[in-house]
Parts: structure tokens; sequence; C-alpha cells
């Protein structure tokens, strides 16, 4: 055996650990950040702590590890900084129901539990548990028919729409969504409702090869959130398909 092939062969074994080494390095940073965030808390350095942890989610992307059950904690002490350092209830519900789908068994911790933190983690319990694990859309680039007229890659399922986590303060939130080949849609409709309303307003999706669009105005993200959904009806005007409901919309954090 010469000499490169052995080296290629040594190179391509230690590739696997390499990258188990790195992973474990952020998660070990990732932990200690979390470490850090709850030592702020207890001085009441709301700001510092949220400082801390947004850097542990951003180390959480670079290594891919965002939909891990590790990151649960992380989120949860997110929650924990917008709920107790600013009584941001609806930001602290969000970053609750992530972390608890990530991992249902994610608990706040007892050192920084308070009647108001563990009475808005069992709403987000009660929510992740109604709501459950929302289902992984994988969106494909459609190919263009062949010159037979036949398609030659598979669409999507349903309506298929990318939700929308957070936004810009004052700015338009476009919005797109496609109909998968089970779905009879004629028309799609945006509903949307900005905080501190109870009426959704009802937005017709222009559609432009095959997508869908509409854009929710820039006055309606002007509160801490903006709830929305989409329903698709066919030509006779039936429903068809949605994205959510008026009962259970997305929730847009505005920032």
């Amino acid at each position: 055996m010469t000499r490169t092939l052995q080296a290629l062969i040594f190179v391509a074994l230690m590739l696997p650990p390499l990258a188990r080494a790195q992973d474990s390095g952020k998660l070990d940073q990732i932990r200690a950040l979390n470490q850090e965030a709850a030592a702020a808390f207890e001085s009441y350095s709301f700001k510092k702590a949220r400082g801390r942890l947004r850097r542990a989610l951003d180390l959480a992307r670079e290594a891919k590890l965002q939909q891990s059950p590790k990151i649960a904690p992380t989120l949860v002490l997110m929650g924990v900084a917008y709920v107790a350092g600013s009584n941001d209830l609806y930001r602290g519900l969000h970053y609750f129901v992530r972390a608890l789908r990530l991992d249902p068994k994610v608990q706040v911790p007892s050192n920084l539990a308070t009647p108001q933190l563990l009475k808005m983690f069992k709403i987000a319990q009660k929510t992740a548990r109604t709501v459950g694990i929302p289902p992984t859309i994988a969106l494909r680039e459609e190919r263009r028919p062949s010159a037979a007229g036949s398609s030659s890659g598979p669409r999507g399922r349903g309506l298929v729409h990318n939700p929308i986590d957070s936004a810009r303060r004052g700015y338009p939130i476009p919005v797109k969504a496609s109909a998968g080949l089970d779905v009879q849609a004629h028309r799609l409709f945006l509903y949307y409702r900005p905080a501190g309303t109870v009426k959704f307003f009802k937005l017709p999706m222009k559609k432009t090869g095959g997508v869908f669009r509409a854009a929710i105005p820039a006055e309606a993200a002007q509160g801490r959130y903006v709830h929305y959904y989409i329903e698709a009806v066919d030509k006779r005007g039936r429903l068809a398909a949605s994205m959510g409901s008026a009962r259970s919309p997305t929730v847009v954090i505005i920032n």
C-alpha cells in the first residue's frame, strides 16, 4: 500500500470524528452561553441574557442544530428572557412552543420559575399538544413540462407554504403559497389580523407562474405580532384546502 493511499484512508476515517468534534464543540459553547444567561437572569440583567442566548442560537444555526432537542433549553431560556425581562408574553410563548416541539419534556429551570412563567409555560404545553409538530414540507423546484406535456418532477400535496416566524416592524410581510396536485384551487385568500384586533382581514392572492402571492400591509405590522392563515377555494367557491385557521393561525412575531 502506497503512502498516498494510506494518507487518503486516514483522512477518510478521520472526517466523521472531526465533524462530531466540531458539533460537540458548538454544543459546549451553547451550554456555556446558557449558563451565562441563567446567571444574568439572577442579577436581573435580561438584556445581557438575551445577547448570550442569541449568540447560542447563532451557533446552533452554524452547526445546523436548529431542529435538535439539545437546543430546547436555549429556547426555553429565551422565552424566560422575554416574559420575565420585558413582559413580552407573545414572544415568550413563541419560544416556549418552539422548545416543546423539539423536546416535549423540557422544563423551565426551577431556580428561575415564577408563577407567571409557569402559567405561560403551561399554556405553551397545551398549545404544543393541540397543534402538534407541524409537518416539514420540502419545497422542490418545479420543472417545466416536457414537449409531450407531462411533468418530469413531483409536486407537493395540499397547500405548500413556508410559515413566517418573524418580520420587521412597519414593513409589509410578503406571503406566498402554491397548491399541490391534489388541491382543486381556483383562488387563494390570505387572512390576517393585527395585534389587538379580533377581526381577520381578507386579501386575494395573485397568481404568478404557479405561485400565489399577497402581502400583509405595513400598517398591520406595528404591534407585537400578526396572525394569518391561508385558504384555497375551488371554482364554485367551496373550501378546497387551508393552511391554518381563525382558531389556529400562524403567529408572526414583529421585531
